[in-house]
């Protein structure tokens, strides 16, 4: 996932670090004073108005802007907040905190806010296009902190494997910044916690929007088709509406990252999360992948999966076995012809590539089978339908096994007192397996035998032994109900009617 922003951190600069979880809970900043659903109903027509007359910056395009200004320390909307770009007053707020510019030109702009009696808020190279609609802000204002950040920084796409989620806590703290936000996400609610302690706790939809709008936006002219229209940009933030919210529930349910459960930091090394921006196609796509109280996720066998995703491919995503060493069913290589950038891979290239998935959105594809392509056999589906646990029978006859939380199993699992293998892709094995350097036999029910003997071929009186722990005996001599028995390097028992010694 493409780091694209770098909040910057010194004495003097706390990015949104002064927020109040007590204000924010009654108040509901995020969730009805920065947009609601109204306000993209009506075009945010209720927001106070505002033009500009700045020049076009090489773009014949023009944007409108609408946001609002919070106070930092408590958290309340400020009215009569000066908004500067290039030291030209474009607009104040009004008495709900709230500005909009009309037409401003397409480009990147460097924001200052500003009142009587606060420090001025800076921020960088944020950006403004008419392909995405209204750009939405939360700017914020301290009397105590001065606030910058900047939107646009180096790209680096370097997101962990799946084994590496199991950081310690002592390794968290070598691999998240000190300046990261790390952002705890439950089914009902998602928290950022900064370093001081302080925290915001919008909602999901807020932080899916905001998660879009910094993963997907290309700060590079003609990055993105010139002839993509608008239902097109749409179809592509809903797939990565319905990727980030999968990856979110998936990793805080399942893995221990950065040391604690159920925490996400905000940077790409989980996935890139501002809540100073986002865009009217972002809020579009993440309103659109709900339906009533649910919200769409990738799915594999009725499970959520683990849904990666990274910049852009090489012709083919990878396997997550090329690339991390696991066989995982659903993250296969898969073609990719339309990636938009073309070249080297930018990223793992395993999973959901996000410039490709702009290709397809280009050629017409929804967002449905756009996904479905890029985790292989997977569906879209609500997240609140049933969850699949214990054992289940696909069409082709495979036998799968679920966990408490819907996860499929790999490996051994033990089942009502009995051992079962399953292999890499989760399907549950019969006959002969090798682990490692020994060999088991499972019956034909899959369960493991263990202290009995097992012919081979069947009827070929050619005779193995299974130990008390499944291990098939080889290269050695047993004692087996008062007899003797030898055992070949290949396990075939060379006295199969035993001795005395």
């Amino acid at each position: 996932m493409k780091k694209r922003f770098l909040v910057l951190c010194s004495i003097t600069l706390f990015l949104l670090s002064a927020y109040s979880s007590t204000s924010f809970a009654d108040q509901k900043a995020g969730e009805s004073k920065t947009y609601t659903v109204d306000d993209i109903n009506n075009g945010f027509t209720n927001y106070s108005n505002n033009s500009t007359n700045l020049k076009t910056r090489g773009s014949s395009a023009n944007s409108n802007v609408v946001g609002t200004v919070f106070d930092d320390d408590t958290g309340v909307i400020i009215e009569n907040a000066s908004i500067e770009i290039d030291n030209q007053v474009v607009a104040q707020t009004d008495y709900n905190g709230r500005f909009q510019i009309l037409g401003l030109a397409d480009g990147e702009y460097n924001w200052t806010v500003s009142k009587d009696g606060y420090k001025i808020a800076t921020y960088e190279n944020y950006p403004v296009t008419s392909q995405l609609g209204a750009a939405v802000f939360s700017f914020y204002i301290s009397k105590e902190n001065e606030i910058s950040q900047d939107f646009l920084n180096g790209m680096d796409d370097e997101q962990q494997s799946p084994t590496d989620f199991d950081a310690t806590p002592s390794d968290a703290q070598q691999n998240v910044s000190n300046c990261d936000a790390r952002a705890a996400l439950s089914l009902s609610s998602f928290k950022v916690i900064y370093p001081n302690g302080k925290t915001l706790s919008p909602t999901r939809d807020f932080y899916i929007s905001h998660v879009i709008s910094k993963e997907l936006y290309a700060p590079k002219s003609g990055h993105y088709p010139s002839s993509m229209t608008a239902a097109q940009y749409l179809e592509l933030y809903k797939a990565q509406a319905v990727v980030a919210r999968t990856y979110a529930d998936y990793i805080v349910t399942h893995y221990n990252k950065h040391g604690q459960k159920g925490i996400l930091c905000s940077t790409t090394d989980c996935q890139a999360f501002d809540p100073t921006y986002t865009n009217e196609v972002a809020i579009k796509a993440t309103l659109g992948t709900t339906s009533g109280a649910q919200e769409y996720v990738v799915t594999h066998n009725g499970s959520m999966i683990e849904a990666t995703f990274f910049a852009h491919c090489n012709g083919n995503t990878k396997s997550a076995k090329s690339v991390w060493g696991n066989d995982i069913a659903y993250l296969q290589s898969v073609s990719c012809p339309y990636d938009i950038s073309g070249g080297s891979y930018f990223g793992h290239g395993v999973g959901f590539c996000q410039d490709g998935a702009a290709g397809y959105a280009a050629r017409g594809s929804n967002y449905k089978n756009i996904i479905t392509h890029y985790y292989k056999n997977s569906s879209v589906s609500l997240a609140n339908s049933t969850i699949v646990t214990g054992w289940k029978q696909e069409n082709d006859g495979s036998w799968y096994y679920y966990d408490s939380n819907g996860r499929m199993k790999t490996g051994w699992v033990q089942v009502s007192g009995q051992r079962y293998y399953m292999n890499s892709l989760g399907v549950m094995q019969t006959d002969w397996i090798q682990d490692g350097k020994d060999w088991y036999f499972l019956r034909g029910d899959g369960s493991m035998k263990a202290g009995e003997w097992q012919d081979w071929p069947r009827g070929s009186q050619n005779w193995y032994y299974l130990k008390a722990d499944g291990r098939m005996a080889y290269s050695c001599t047993l004692l087996i109900n008062k007899l003797y028995y030898d055992f070949d390097s290949s396990g075939l028992c060379t006295t199969p009617n035993g001795y005395t010694k």
